[in-house]
C-alpha cells in the first residue's frame, strides 16, 4: 500500500486502503494471493460475473481473428448494434458504441448541447457521471471531493428523496415539490438569459445512496424540460442492463422514455466499452463523431457476449428472484435494528442506510465505515455512498444466489451489533439494537471482535473452486468455435485452478 500511495497519490478512501489484494475472481467471488475467499457485494462493473467463460472466451476467440476495426464495420460491430436495437424502445435507435460510460455521457452533453443550442444543466445534488472535465462540472460529489468550484452553467437539485431530503415520505405533496425544484432552476436559467441543454440523472440515483424517485417524478420532470426544449439524459450505468430486476433498462420501470440513454462499465463486464443511443432528430444535429477503439470487434464481441449472457442464464428472472429475498431479509433486520434507518432499492440494486437513530434520521458514517470494515473481516465486500457515506451500497454481481443474500445477511446482522456495541462502549451515541434472532450461520463465516483484529476470509478450497468450474460449465453451452480455440480455452481454465497464486 505503501507503494501505491508514492505512485497514486492519497485519493482513495479509507475503506479501499484497508482491504486486500485481489489478484484473481470468478463469478461473484474473489480471491487473495493466500486463496482467501470474499464474496463481492460491490462489482456492478462485473455485471454478470467475475471471469465469465463465455464472456472470456468470446474476447480470446476474436482477439485471435481480428481486434481493430478503424474505417470500417465489423461483424461483431454489427451483431451487437442488432441486439441493442431489439432491446430498446422504437425511438431510440442510433447508437454510438464507445470505450467508457464516461466518453458515453460526455458525448451526451455534446449531443444535448448541438441539438438544443443550450449550455445549461440540470444535476442532482451528490451525483457521478463521470471524471472528464465536462462531465466533472456536472458530479457535484466530485466537485465537494477535489474542491473545485461549481460553474454557473450547473444547476443543482435535491433528489427525490423522501427519507433524507427536505421532503419525507411523510409529504403527501412530496413529489410535487421536488417537481418544483426543477421548475424554479429552469427558472432561474432563463432569468440569466440562457437556455436549458438536459437534464442528466440516473432513474435509480446509486450515487445519492439508491434514490428511488416517486412514481411520477419523472414523468413530471420530463415534460417542464421538453417544455423549456432541453433534453433528457438518463445514465444506466450504475443502475442499468437488468440490475433493477423487471426490465433490461431502469427507465421503464418508470414508463417514461429519455432523449439519450447511456450506459458503461456493465456492458463489457469489465472490458472498456460503452454506449449512448438517441433519437434521429438528435443525432442529425449532431454532426461527424469519430472514434478509434469506440466499437472495436474485441469490445463488440464481450459486450454482444454479456447480453448473451444476461438472455440466456435468465438474469432478469434470478435477479428480481434473488433481489426480493435480499431485501426482505434486510427489511428484518431493519424492523428490530435501530441504527439502520431504511432500506431501499429494486433487484440487486440495494441501499442499506445508517443512522445514530430512527427518530432524528441522522447519517452515521463512522458507523457505516465500521460495518464495512467488520463485513469485510468476514469475507463480505460492500461500499459507502449517499449522504456523509452513511449508505451500505450493495450492487452486486447478477450471479449471486439466494445462498450468498442469506450468509450476507447473517453476516451483517452480526456486524451491526459488534459496531453499535464498539462504538457504545467508547462512549459514542449510537441506538442499541434489539436482540437479533438465534439462528445458525455458515462455518466459514467467522466473526471478529475489534475493528484491529486481523482481516479474516472464507477459506477457498481446491475442491470448492473445481466443483465451482464444473457446476458453471454444466449450466453454459459451449461457445461455436473450432477445436483449437476450445481447447486451448479449457486447457486456461484448468491452469488457473492449478496455479498457486503467490
Amino acid at each position: 500500500m505503501d507503494s501505491y500511495m508514492q505512485v497514486f497519490g492519497a485519493v482513495e478512501t479509507a475503506d479501499m486502503q484497508r482491504g486486500p489484494n485481489f489478484c484473481k475472481a470468478y463469478k461473484q467471488y474473489c480471491y487473495t494471493s493466500g486463496r482467501h475467499e470474499v464474496l463481492d457485494m460491490v462489482s456492478h462493473v462485473a455485471h454478470v460475473g467475475h471471469n465469465h467463460p463465455l464472456i472470456v472466451s468470446a474476447g480470446q476467440v476474436q482477439l485471435r481473428q481480428l481486434s481493430a476495426g478503424q474505417g470500417f464495420y465489423s461483424q461483431p460491430l454489427l451483431d451487437l448494434v442488432k441486439t441493442l436495437h431489439s432491446l430498446l424502445p422504437n425511438s431510440l435507435k442510433h447508437q454510438f458504441v464507445l470505450n467508457s460510460g464516461s466518453e458515453a455521457n460526455d458525448l451526451a452533453l455534446r449531443m444535448a448541447r448541438t441539438f438544443t443550442h443550450g449550455d445549461d444543466f440540470i444535476v442532482f445534488e451528490g451525483a457521478y457521471h463521470g471524471s472528464m472535465s465536462h462531465l466533472l462540472d456536472l458530479s457535484t460529489r466530485a466537485q465537494d471531493l477535489l474542491g473545485m468550484r461549481r460553474p454557473p452553467q450547473t444547476h443543482v437539485v435535491h433528489p427525490p428523496d423522501l427519507y433524507w431530503g427536505p421532503h419525507s415520505e411523510n409529504d403527501l405533496h412530496a413529489c410535487d415539490k421536488y417537481v418544483a425544484e426543477v421548475e424554479k432552476a429552469i427558472a432561474r436559467i432563463c432569468k440569466r438569459g440562457c437556455k436549458l441543454a438536459a437534464l442528466i440523472y440516473e432513474p435509480i440515483s446509486v450515487a445519492c445512496g439508491v434514490v428511488i424517485p416517486p412514481p411520477t417524478y419523472f414523468k413530471k420532470v420530463s415534460e417542464l424540460v421538453h417544455d423549456a426544449g432541453g433534453v433528457i439524459i438518463a445514465d444506466e450505468t450504475g443502475c442499468g442492463l437488468g440490475r433493477a430486476g423487471e426490465h433490461y433498462w431502469t427507465f421503464q420501470h418508470f414508463e417514461v422514455v429519455p432523449d439519450i440513454v447511456t450506459v458503461g462499465k456493465s456492458l463489457g463486464n469489465g472490458f472498456p466499452v460503452g454506449l449512448a443511443v438517441t433519437t434521429k432528430e438528435i443525432t442529425d444535429s449532431l454532426g461527424d463523431h469519430f472514434s478509434t477503439f469506440g466499437g472495436n470487434p474485441v469490445a463488440a464481441c464481450i459486450a454482444k457476449a454479456v447480453l448473451d449472457v444476461v438472455h440466456g442464464e435468465m438474469m432478469l428472472t434470478s435477479t428480481r428472484s434473488v433481489g426480493k429475498f435480499l431485501l426482505g431479509e434486510l427489511c428484518l433486520i431493519c424492523d428490530r435494528v435501530e441504527c439502520v434507518g431504511e432500506v431501499r432499492g429494486r433487484g440487486l440494486c440495494i441501499g442499506v442506510v445508517i443512522v445514530k437513530d430512527k427518530k432524528t434520521r441522522r447519517p452515521h458514517p463512522e458507523l457505516a465505515k465500521d460495518v464495512v470494515h467488520r463485513l469485510l473481516q468476514k469475507g463480505f465486500l460492500v461500499r459507502r455512498g449517499g449522504m456523509q457515506e452513511s449508505v451500505l451500497l450493495l450492487t452486486p454481481p447478477l450471479c449471486i444466489t439466494q445462498l450468498d443474500a442469506r450468509q450476507f445477511t447473517a453476516a451483517l446482522d452480526d456486524c451491526l451489533a459488534e459496531s453499535v456495541a464498539h462504538f457504545s462502549s467508547h462512549g459514542n451515541s449510537v441506538a442499541v439494537p434489539h436482540p437479533a434472532s438465534p439462528g445458525t450461520k455458515d462455518a466459514s463465516v467467522q466473526s471478529s471482535a475489534t475493528a484491529d483484529s486481523s482481516i479474516i476470509f472464507h477459506a477457498c478450497t481446491e475442491s470448492k473452486l473445481d466443483q465451482a468450474v464444473q457446476d458453471h460449465s454444466e449450466r453454459i453451452p459451449n461457445m461455436d468455435c473450432d477445436e483449437d480455440d476450445s481447447s486451448s480455452i479449457d486447457d486456461e481454465v484448468h491452469l488457473d485452478k492449478k496455479i498457486k497464486l503467490s
